[in-house]
């Protein structure tokens, strides 16, 4: 009979499980199955007659769901069977010349009373004996979308099983091996074979590398320049196969940021490196840390952590929480201030790749003042100072500035929220404004996050995009909101007392008591 056998391979922290043994009629006990070795005497369970096979690789993520196309694999026979002619008879085995050195004074007996471990180091030593001796491998296959390839009409004996390149984001797998035939023991602890299975099944599964990057805390990607912004960094060290350790292996996390954005590492804004959820210090067994401001590809931010702390700490979990500073150089706009994460790790021995996080970018705007008089034409006027404060008590002063040439004032990298213009000096023969402007920039959102765009409110009123001088508008790819501020003419004073100044008591009331003092003081002076 021609039964399938389905091996479930594991790669994570563990051996790779094997077929049972296809010599002198006896099983193998397969790392991870409690199935015992028993010898197999039975008529009709002896190895003869067929002398080919097949191997299925099945190829998938943690979950079975998750089906990994793109995995190379390739098969090389270490030990070839030849079985009995008749019924009765046993079936014998050859070391192949390439790995015979490897294999001395290993028989498929031994090899059933192995544990895990010393099958996983026969498979690396195997692996290597081939690498080295230039071994052309009986075959070769890579696993499709579905996740699954296929050797066929495989000579009968003891195979090693090499995961040659990886799916994308992936650690290649310890190799491992499998026998064809194999026996038909299921996954418990009495089970023992019954007959031989011909076209064999393995389940390799792979350990993912990934990293991600998010803000942590309360920040919402509003920022304003002076913020220090707080990051979180989630990836896991993979459960890299023993081998991998036998030359450098690289776990290495780094960021990349804009200009616009400045690394931290200080008492008040620390690099905190957690693994398995322990903060650990930075130090020659653990990790080090560079966190340097730097410009264009060079990352800002490299944490490597030491080869026998990868070791020790495989498939845990690592975060890292960090701290940059918004700085003059950072832009307005939807292109927003980014910063990536990415991490360097082993993808095979010896060999690195790079996975990428996520971009994460914090955004900030701009509010420029345009101050302007059309009494007659419009046109713009100098001169005119402003202040802009958080609180409409103007308690808490967040920039100031005066009108230029073209009645400008630039109130550069500010985060969204409430602000209060106050005109505290107008252009020489103009008056100031009566009263306070209230101005909202808020912060347009996706899952509680800016996005760089904004909606602008002065007074209460929604400001939209439009075009034109000498108005209120919002350029949204820019980031820019301006609001226009019309400024009249004031009234002239006489140079002797007179009916000027009580006119400007009666116009200007109480807002204006101060400045009445201060001519009528003036008048008597010239008297």
């Amino acid at each position: 009979m021609n039964k399938k056998r389905k091996i479930n391979v594991a790669t994570k922290m563990t051996a790779f499980a094997i077929a049972g043994a296809v010599c002198l009629g006896s099983s193998l006990w397969i790392p991870g199955i409690t199935a015992k070795a028993e010898a197999i005497r039975q008529e009709g369970t002896v190895i003869y007659g067929q002398s080919a096979g097949s191997l299925t690789v099945r190829k998938h993520g943690a979950s079975a769901d998750i089906p990994l196309g793109g995995a190379s694999f390739s098969v090389y026979r270490i030990m070839e069977l030849t079985p009995a002619v008749n019924v009765g008879d046993y079936a014998s085995y050859k070391k192949a010349d390439e790995f015979a050195e490897v294999l001395e004074g290993i028989t498929p007996d031994d090899l059933g009373n192995y544990s895990s471990v010393q099958i996983e180091e026969l498979a690396i030593d195997l692996k290597a004996a081939a690498s080295e001796n230039g071994v052309q491998p009986d075959g070769t296959a890579v696993t499709g979308e579905d996740g699954i390839c296929n050797f066929t009409d495989l000579p009968l004996g003891y195979y090693l099983v090499v995961e040659t390149e990886a799916p994308e984001g992936y650690v290649t797998g310890s190799p491992f091996l499998i026998a064809i035939p194999s026996t038909d023991n299921y996954n418990t602890e009495d089970a023992v074979g019954t007959s031989w299975v011909y076209d064999v099944e393995a389940e390799p599964k792979n350990a993912q590398v990934g990293i991600e990057k998010q803000l942590a805390g309360e920040e919402d990607g509003s920022v304003k320049e002076g913020d220090y912004v707080q990051y979180l960094i989630t990836t896991a060290i993979p459960g890299y196969p023993d081998e991998y350790f036998n030359k450098d292996v690289t776990f290495t996390i780094r960021d990349i940021m804009s200009d616009g954005l400045q690394i931290q590492n200080s008492t008040n804004y620390p690099v905190v490196v957690k693994v398995g959820n322990v903060q650990i210090q930075e130090g020659a067994d653990t990790y080090s840390v560079q966190a340097v401001e730097t410009s264009g590809e060079t990352p800002d931010l490299m944490i490597d952590f030491a080869k026998n702390f990868i070791k020790e700490h495989r498939l845990e979990e690592v975060t890292v929480n960090y701290y940059a500073k918004v700085t003059s150089k950072a832009i307005t706009g939807i292109a927003g201030n980014s910063n990536s994460a990415s991490l360097v790790y082993n993808h095979k021995n010896g060999e690195t790749s790079t996975a990428e996080g996520t971009d994460v970018k914090v955004y900030t705007f701009e509010l420029d003042i345009l101050k302007f008089t059309d009494e007659e034409d419009a046109k713009a006027l100098s001169g005119a100072k402003f202040e802009l404060c958080s609180d409409p008590e103007f308690n808490n002063l967040i920039q100031s500035g005066i009108s230029d040439s073209e009645g400008m004032i630039y109130f550069e990298r500010l985060d969204a929220g409430t602000y209060y213009l106050k005109e505290v000096q107008s252009p020489k023969g103009y008056t100031l404004l009566a009263n306070p402007i209230k101005i909202e920039i808020i912060a347009d959102e996706a899952e509680g996050q800016a996005t760089g765009t904004f909606t602008l409110k002065v007074d209460g009123k929604e400001v939209t995009t439009v075009n034109g001088e000498y108005i209120s508008k919002i350029d949204a790819e820019n980031g820019i909101a301006t609001i226009a501020v019309e400024n009249h003419k004031g009234f002239s004073l006489p140079a002797t007392g007179g009916m000027g100044v009580a006119l400007f008591f009666i116009i200007g009331a109480a807002g204006v008591v101060t400045v009445s003092v201060v001519v009528t003081k003036k008048m008597k002076k010239n008297l």
